[in-house]
């Protein structure tokens, strides 16, 4: 019968000669041959290694083993021996299959949190290789000196799953005898860990796609890279770890179409001689994410205060004390990072900005918002405003006895059918010329509307219009316009309290001559 043993011999020189140009399998294929114990080593140079071939089969020995002749006395033949138990010291160990790296696109099954703690292990297991072999050069004692911080580094890495220490194993002879590359070596499996546990906290609580998560996959990617690069200096084997983080990587940037255009492939690698300056960005970067966690949470907190002030006011609880909320809440969005424009923010404000009261000095943040909206309204279809369901109250029907049959000029906010129409009707107007206007332009282009003789009155939004349009005044002065500025919205009631309150006089003496 074919000795097994042959065959496996037979089979491992034609596999070396299959994988000459990947390094890594070799050391799986070493690792392999020890690991079943006896079988005849993987050759070093497998470029100039013979074809292994299987040898002839031997001839069928007889059954009953003939017996040697010593002198007279015939001596028994030895009995079969038992194998050797194959030493284990060096061999690559099992894997648990929640480790195991799948091929094809799956998703990689991973612990990072064991991935970190076994990456910190290995830093420390680095600097002691170096430290081991420099006590051992100098006399030691070994059984003092020595033995005991191997049984804690032994005892440690068998506290976590499969936690193999490669590093600290007799063969181990390139990490020992290079101090700068055990330096190195250690600090890139500490960034690796950082980086672990940043993407981690990201599966815990997955982060918005934005700069801070792009930014965070880069780096991980670079660690992971100059890992593997600090391992091939130190002539380690491949690491279960640093294929853990790259797995990762690669599928996150997948899942969320991110492009990393460094340090994931292999002809692409990362310098090891800067990972300092690497782990001081991946520790910066996991503090700006706290950070934006806790702006996360607190917007959320001042989401619902916004939206349940915003609900009593559709229920028509309207007050000025409920709006100052609201301009407060909305400050405190927007200074803490919420954007302006926010779909959070404009949805809620947007159906009720035309009941906006005069509430005096608001934040900067609210105003902030309500340019934004303004803006946002230059992209809808203009439509029609409903009828107001409550009815004008009396400063509506004065202000319609002083400007009936005149014309309005509106500067600020983007022009809206709607209120013009709305304001047109409730004062009884001629028309509402509500000039087009954009951010920072010359307000000379303002003075022949304001000029015409039909004119009776010029609107101001300032919450809606740039500061600069407040210079409008000098040509009302010339051309004797009253100017009322709008501190609140276009709501014909609210406008109505405004032109009473700061031109019902002027309007009065203005308009009486002709019997208005």
């Amino acid at each position: 019968m074919d000795d097994p043993r042959d065959r496996f011999a037979a089979a491992v020189g034609r596999l070396a000669l299959r994988i000459v140009d990947d390094p890594d399998m070799l050391d799986v294929l070493r690792a392999l041959v020890d690991l079943v114990g006896g079988a005849p080593a993987v050759p070093t140079d497998i470029r100039t290694a013979p074809p292994c071939r299987p040898e002839p089969e031997p001839e069928a020995e007889p059954e009953t083993p003939a017996r040697e002749t010593v002198g007279s006395r015939e001596t028994p033949p030895e009995p079969p021996r038992e194998p050797l138990i194959p030493l284990t010291l060096g061999s690559v160990p099992s894997v648990s299959p929640a480790l195991l790296i799948r091929v094809g696109r799956e998703e990689t099954v991973v612990d990072l949190s064991t991935v970190a703690s076994r990456c910190r292990l290995k830093a420390e297991g680095s600097r002691w290789a170096a430290e081991r072999k420099k006590r051992i050069d100098r006399g030691d004692d070994f059984r003092a000196e020595v033995a005991p911080t191997d049984r804690e580094v032994v005892d440690r890495a068998r506290a976590l799953p499969d936690c193999y220490l490669w590093m600290n194993q007799p063969h181990a002879l390139a990490l020992a005898t290079d101090p700068e590359g055990v330096e190195s070596l250690a600090q890139c499996f500490e960034a690796a860990a950082l980086a672990a546990e940043l993407l981690r906290d990201w599966e815990d609580e997955p982060p918005a796609v934005n700069a801070l998560m792009r930014r965070g996959l880069e780096l991980a990617a670079e660690a992971q890279s100059a890992l593997r690069a600090a391992i091939l200096r130190a002539e380690g084997p491949r690491d279960v770890d640093q294929v853990a983080l790259y797995e990762r990587v690669r599928v996150l940037t997948g899942r969320h179409q991110i492009y990393l255009p460094r340090f994931m492939r292999v002809d692409d690698q990362a310098d090891p001689s800067r990972v300092g300056e690497l782990e001081t960005q991946l520790a910066e970067l996991s503090t700006q994410l706290a950070h934006s966690r806790v702006k996360v949470k607190g917007h959320k907190k001042l989401l619902g205060k916004l939206r349940h002030q915003t609900g009593l006011i559709r229920q028509g609880e309207v007050d000025v004390e409920g709006w100052n909320r609201i301009a407060e809440v909305v400050g405190a969005m927007v200074e803490g990072g919420t954007s302006p424009s926010s779909l959070d923010i404009r949805q809620h404000l947007l159906p009720i900005l035309d009941d906006l009261p005069d509430l005096g000095e608001t934040p900067e943040g609210f105003d902030r918002a309500l340019r934004a909206i303004d803006l946002y309204r230059d992209t809808l279809t203009p439509v029609p405003a409903e009828p107001a369901d409550r009815p004008p109250n009396p400063n509506v029907l004065r202000v319609a006895e002083l400007l009936a049959g005149r014309t309005v000029v509106l500067i600020g906010g983007t022009p809206r059918p709607g209120a013009c129409e709305a304001l047109r009707a409730a004062f009884r107007l001629e028309a509402v010329d509500w000039l087009v206007t954009r951010d920072h332009q010359s307000i000379a282009s303002f003075e022949h509307p304001v000029a015409r003789p039909e004119v009776a009155l010029v609107l101001l939004a300032i919450r809606w219009s740039n500061h600069s349009f407040g210079d409008v005044k000098q040509f009302c002065d010339l051309h004797g316009k009253p100017l009322v500025r709008l501190t609140a919205g276009y709501n014909p009631n609210q406008v109505a309290d405004q032109i009473l309150k700061q031109r019902s006089g002027q309007l009065g003496a203005l308009l009486a001559p002709e019997g208005k």
